[in-house]
């Protein structure tokens, strides 16, 4: 049946990295409603990102049809851009790689801050201590910077991922010249070594964070 209805146009860039301006209008359409859409033979259940059912249609000659429903039943993850009105498209296996490496690093960079208010808990008390945790610290990182292999360099949030393994590095630098400071009792240098742990762990736990829609 066709039926006249009002609908906002959204003009997408459809993207696997970068982020560009795009604009929508709204405009009255004639469309075409009665679209069955099959998945190898198999009707499709289209809904949108709050469970309820959608529609493709048929406009001009050209069936439309939902990006979501469509995409999440081919294993396509869909992240909404509001702030640019961009539609990211990123592979369900790229995105899981993604998150499991920041699930990594982000354990790696609590593992370090941890120790930081270890150091600053020995400082206070006045108490020597003798073992060092920096070969335990530098396996931990060293193999979490090792799984960023499995993310494409064309993915949407490599650039992240690049980031994170840099913060890290800078992580395990200070967390070097915090054991030394405090073996060598010298406080300027410990407080400056524990504030590039503290800020470089709130840094990743902000992109993980972040990163929480492509759970969704």
């Amino acid at each position: 049946m066709k039926k006249r209805i009002p609908a906002v146009i959204l003009m997408f860039s459809l993207f696997l990295t970068g982020a560009f301006a795009a604009n929508t209008y709204q405009k009255s359409i004639n469309v075409e409603y009665g679209i069955t859409v099959s998945l190898n033979s198999k009707p499709l259940n289209m809904t949108d990102v709050n469970g309820k059912p959608v529609q493709a249609f048929v406009y001009q000659g050209t069936t439309y049809v939902p990006i979501r429903a469509i995409s999440e039943n081919l294993g396509v993850n869909v992240n909404y851009d509001s702030t640019y009105n961009i539609a990211h498209l990123t592979d369900t296996q790229d995105a899981e790689n993604y998150l499991y490496f920041l699930g990594n690093a982000t354990n790696a960079a609590s593992f370090m801050q941890g120790y930081v208010m270890h150091y600053q808990a020995m400082n206070l008390g006045n108490i020597s201590y003798t073992t060092r945790f920096y070969p335990s610290a530098s396996n931990i990182v060293k193999s979490t910077q090792d799984m960023i292999s499995y993310i494409p360099i064309d993915y949407l949030y490599y650039d992240n991922a690049k980031k994170v393994n840099t913060m890290l590095d800078e992580m395990l630098d200070a967390f070097a010249d915090m054991e030394d400071a405090y073996y060598n009792k010298q406080s300027q240098a410990f407080e400056d070594a524990t504030k590039i742990i503290n800020d470089n762990y709130m840094n990743i736990a902000s992109i993980m964070i972040k990163s929480s829609p492509l759970t969704l």
